[in-house]
């Protein structure tokens, strides 16, 4: 790639965007500058060096960022917005997504922030003007011993809403390990119903596993899709009956 780019005149603005498991040694490797760090450059990558990027069916960073970038964001704003929301999002968290645009293979500095602060990454942009916002979910809930169903409702605001769906993370999942394979992502995903106007609910019924559940929604429509929330579903633990004391001697 950095061959490719250097036949480019010099001065030429390019942003590279890399959705990819450790693609920060796109940026250094072992403390060494890669070759495709430029001053002209920007180099945009889903994860730390050392980090995996988690790829989900609805969600990853780099769907996050080009939405932003559709929204008219500039390419600082976008990056940090899309940071945070992956911050957030327990299948994406701990991935560290990285900036560069410096020159200097040291990302997410003041200077790699300031440099695009009123860059885009086209002149010719389309405008996202409405996609969806939930407002309202289920808050975060216990079941009673021996449930393990739970109706999920949701309110939004948005036109034209083409899909309001769950994705129900387990207890077991750890967003720091490394995964195997890309089925360790394959989380239970199921759709919610329109039940009035800005309102949409579904019942999940496989909340059996002791602990806390992470239930993420997201919304789409044409414009694009919601800033995904979360909730949690807490499945009560097994209680021991304490044994009765002894009775006194007489």
């Amino acid at each position: 790639m950095d061959t490719w780019l250097d036949q480019l005149p010099a001065g030429t603005p390019v942003t590279v965007v890399i959705e990819a498991c450790y693609s920060g040694n796109f940026i250094a490797q072992d403390g060494i500058k890669s070759a495709l760090v430029d001053k002209d450059r920007t180099i945009i990558v889903s994860a730390s060096s050392d980090k995996q990027a988690k790829i989900a069916r609805s969600s990853s960073f780099s769907r996050t960022f080009f939405s932003l970038i559709e929204s008219n964001e500039t390419i600082s704003n976008a990056f940090d917005q899309a940071a945070q929301k992956m911050e957030r999002m327990i299948y994406h968290r701990d991935q560290f997504p990285q900036i560069e645009s410096s020159g200097d293979d040291n990302p997410n500095q003041r200077e790699d922030y300031l440099k695009l602060e009123e860059s885009y990454i086209s002149a010719s942009m389309i405008s996202l003007a409405a996609p969806p916002n939930i407002t309202t979910i289920t808050q975060p809930t216990e079941l009673k011993k021996g449930i393990s169903s739970q109706r999920m409702e949701v309110e939004l605001i948005g036109a034209d809403v083409s899909r309001v769906y769950a994705t129900v993370i387990p207890p077991s999942f750890d967003p720091t390990a490394e995964i195997s394979s890309w089925e360790d992502l394959a989380f239970d995903e199921f759709d919610l119903g329109k039940v009035s106007d800005g309102k949409y609910a579904a019942t999940y019924a496989n909340f059996t596993t002791p602990e806390s559940y992470s239930v993420v929604i997201n919304a789409e429509n044409a414009d694009g899709f919601a800033d995904p929330v979360q909730t949690t579903i807490t499945v009560p633990g097994e209680t021991t009956e304490p044994e009765p004391e002894p009775e006194p001697e007489k």
